[in-house]
């Protein structure tokens, strides 16, 4: 760890995964910032989406990101200890 205590970003595997996350599952960029770690399933690959803009109801729904996505969303997860 760097001095002062701040552990780099991992931008460029981060940026590949928020890229490969937003063009599988179909995201506008407001959906992908409403997301928080915890809203993708790791062993399934399941991104819960709580609301979006198509969703006039707040119903929230479940996509599915295909296996090499959710192999680049789990390298910048190990990669940034998150």
């Amino acid at each position: 760890m760097p001095a002062g205590g701040i552990r780099p970003i991992c931008s460029s595997e981060r940026d590949a995964a928020l890229i490969a996350v937003v063009s599988d599952a179909l995201l506008r960029i407001s959906d992908l910032r409403a997301l928080v770690v915890s809203d993708i399933g790791s062993p399934t690959g399941a991104v819960a989406v709580h609301r979006s803009k198509t969703d006039r109801e707040g119903e929230g729904m479940v996509l599915y990101l295909g296996k090499p996505t959710l192999k680049q969303v789990r390298a910048w997860l190990k990669a940034a200890e998150l």
